[in-house]
């Protein structure tokens, strides 16, 4: 995060805090409650053309605690949750961050709240074209993407037409590029330290969203908008003098983005819709994900999906033309869950498959694979690189 975004950030904190500590001490029960995880993981990667040069495998130590405390009768709350990671072998990823330090206010109808948070907009399974308030990082994750804190401030009123929320979203972070995961399918390196803005206040901008929800009989919508820094960023070929070697320099523009989400349970089948449409200087397009789920049985479903991208080569996504066939089965003590993505123009392939099982009551094993199959030059060049891997993740609860 810049030191604009940092500054932001704090002055945003410094208000949260005053708030909460007007109210904590007029509070006469305070219960808090506090949990916290250790990640040891690693990650192997397959051979695929021009990331021959970067890291063949991953091994992280992650830090995971969380703590919440509450008083007013519930109508009150902060949750802090840090998250450490330390890069084992050395390549840079090592990191410290704030995923969740934020309170929550309730009254009657209306709630509040201020800090940092993570927010998950969406309903579909293979991917979430609308959920744009977090930057997203492909560094950590074993296979997608993990959410980086954003800092906001929202309101938000309760009624039987819906949900209402609004927030400002003061500070930015950028999309983080390294390590194996943090490639693009270009074969040119990512110089994150050239990023540019087209706002005039850089990271410092502020954005703002609004979200109505709504369930009506078995109908499940939601519609939404955003308006500000774009997340994910537009790349121009630049050169590096000292090494005389052409790089993708990010830049952030400014954006407006219309979505909607729509679920309709019928019986064992689940309909979903996600659709955006997105403006800024580089033009508008639309995306959007469709398909269906089936519960076989309470812990076994199917599902279909079709995820289509207008920008075409210019996406920042390899699933803007695909077809999603995949099956999940959930039982007490674990999770496994299988899937395929065909690209209906090329014809690439990506295999995925995840396992989860708990060991006793303190640890968790997490498996997975996926594998990449096809030409890498149909593959959009802006978007992460699809490598073939395996990873493996022993958590251990405290």
């Amino acid at each position: 995060m810049r030191r604009s975004s940092l500054r932001a950030a704090s002055r945003l904190l410094s208000i949260a805090s005053v708030v909460v500590g007007q109210v904590v001490l007029g509070a006469d029960v305070v219960r808090g409650q506090w949990q916290g995880k250790v990640v040891v993981g690693a990650r192997a990667f397959g051979s695929l053309g021009h990331s021959e040069d970067r890291a063949s495998s991953e091994l992280d130590l992650e830090l995971r605690p969380r703590f919440g405390v509450e008083w007013g009768d519930g109508t009150h709350r902060v949750d802090v949750e840090p998250f450490l990671r330390v890069d084992l072998l050395g390549d840079g990823r090592t990191r410290f961050d704030l995923r969740d330090l934020a309170w929550t206010g309730v009254w009657d109808e209306w709630f509040a709240y201020a800090g940092i948070r993570e927010v998950f907009w969406g309903v579909t399974e293979s991917s979430n074209v609308v959920d744009i308030i977090n930057q997203r990082s492909p560094v950590g994750a074993y296979d997608g993407y993990e959410k980086l804190g954003q800092p906001m401030i929202g309101v938000g009123l309760v009624q039987g037409w819906g949900v209402v929320e609004a927030a400002l979203l003061p500070g930015f972070r950028e999309r983080e590029f390294v390590g194996r995961a943090g490639n693009l399918w270009s074969p040119h390196a990512v110089d994150e330290g050239s990023a540019s803005y087209e706002s005039e206040a850089g990271s410092g901008h502020v954005g703002w969203t609004i979200r109505w929800a709504h369930t009506i009989g078995d109908l499940d919508v939601a519609l939404t908008h955003f308006a500000g820094t774009s997340r994910e960023p537009r790349f121009r070929l630049g050169v590096v003098e000292a090494a005389s070697r052409e790089v993708l320099i990010p830049h952030y523009e400014l954006t407006d983005q219309t979505g909607a989400e729509l679920q309709w349970t019928a019986g064992a089948w689940l309909w979903k819709v996600e659709a955006m449409t997105r403006t800024s200087a580089g033009g508008r397009y639309g995306a959007g994900v469709a398909g269906l789920e089936y519960a076989v049985a309470d812990y076994f479903s199917l599902f279909a999906e079709y995820a289509l991208d207008t920008r075409g080569d210019d996406a920042m996504t390899s699933f803007e033309h695909d077809a999603h066939l995949g099956a999940q089965l959930l039982q007490q003590d674990g999770r496994a869950r299988v899937g395929i993505f065909v690209d209906t123009r090329s014809g690439n392939r990506i295999f995925r498959a995840s396992f989860e099982r708990r060991l006793g009551d303190r640890f968790t094993l997490d498996l997975g694979a996926r594998w990449f199959g096809g030409d890498v030059s149909a593959e959009p060049p802006y978007a992460p690189r699809q490598e073939s891997l395996i990873y493996m993740a022993l958590v251990t609860y405290l």
